[in-house]
């Protein structure tokens, strides 16, 4: 058995406790994709990062990242969490106002950009995300707010359409009328799993244009139990995605690039602040942005199985 050193960081808010919290993993060169997943799986949280060398021209570092259950190709929170990490011991410097560098992930080569606040040292972290892609699917109202435990009365299908979208995840995104009614959802979580399956859908991100604070565009929430995580406090990739869905539906107004905030994890004791930054044409997405604080919260070793071979 070998130990391994890792950090628990809470993403998208600068209150330890809140926010949507990531295991980062920084010596992860000698690492096996199964020993990857078995460190996520016993630290239990939505997501872990795993950092090492490139293998790629033009990157600065190599991320991999795995929820309880499964390796997935991009993470939001969890590459801010990184980030943030790499800041805060030193392994990146922070120049007189930011960073720019560049992660290799599955997802393909993606920038990132850092903020330096002159007195707390690291600010938001800002990452782009894939090329936003949509899939045009039908499903019975009543199939998703069934799964959500709520009348199909309670869905918003006057403001926007169900639909699905895509920055990394595909993900199923359910408009919902009332900031009550989303606020006290209780999903069938088998029929939300059995519905993301059967259309080939990581999520359920159900969102709402009622918000707790008055400068957040969106409140939402999401749930994605196929991927071992019942509810997720705050998430980079669904909340870009529906950033990019609602452009094409013209219900994100201003000049382009925008800046909305979402706002989720309420409903889960850990608020959280997700930044969405659009750069668009009519209803035409050109890329996406998400970012956000960070705080880290705890850091420890972890004991790693020693595979046989090594």
């Amino acid at each position: 058995m070998d130990k391994i050193a890792y950090k628990q960081v809470d993403v998208f808010t600068e209150v330890p406790f809140s926010g949507n919290p990531a295991g980062v993993v920084l010596s992860a060169d000698d690492l096996t994709d199964a020993q990857m997943q078995a460190i996520a799986a016993e630290l239990g949280l939505a997501q872990t990062a795993f950092v090492s060398k490139p293998t790629e021209p033009g990157a600065d570092f190599r991320l991999r990242f795995f929820t309880p259950r499964m390796k997935v190709v991009l993470c939001g929170h969890a590459t801010i969490a990184a980030f943030h990490v790499l800041c805060e011991t030193g392994v990146v410097p922070l120049g007189a106002s930011m960073a720019r560098l560049t992660q290799q992930t599955e997802a393909g080569l993606l920038p990132v950009e850092i903020h330096r606040e002159h007195e707390a040292g690291v600010g938001r972290i800002m990452m782009t995300q894939m090329a936003p892609t949509f899939a045009d699917f039908e499903l019975e109202p009543k199939v998703a707010a069934d799964a959500l435990g709520i009348g199909v009365e309670e869905l918003a299908l006057d403001k926007c359409d169900i639909g699905m979208a895509s920055t990394a995840n595909m993900e199923i995104m359910v408009p919902i009328g009332r900031l009550e009614v989303l606020g006290g959802l209780r999903p069938n979580l088998a029929a939300v799993e059995d519905l993301c399956r059967s259309v080939g859908a990581f999520a359920v991100h159900a969102f709402s244009f009622e918000t707790v604070s008055r400068f957040s565009l969106l409140h939402t929430r999401n749930f994605a139990p196929a991927a071992g995580i019942a509810e997720d406090p705050a998430t980079g990739t669904g909340n870009g995605a529906l950033g990019a869905y609602l452009v094409t539906k013209k219900l994100v107004r201003g000049t382009s690039p925008v800046m909305i905030v979402i706002e989720q994890g309420h409903s889960m004791g850990r608020p959280s602040e997700v930044l969405v930054e659009l750069a668009f044409s009519d209803t035409a997405v050109e890329s996406v942005r998400v970012g956000g604080k960070a705080v880290t919260v705890a850091d420890g070793d972890i004991l790693v199985q020693t595979e046989v071979g090594q």
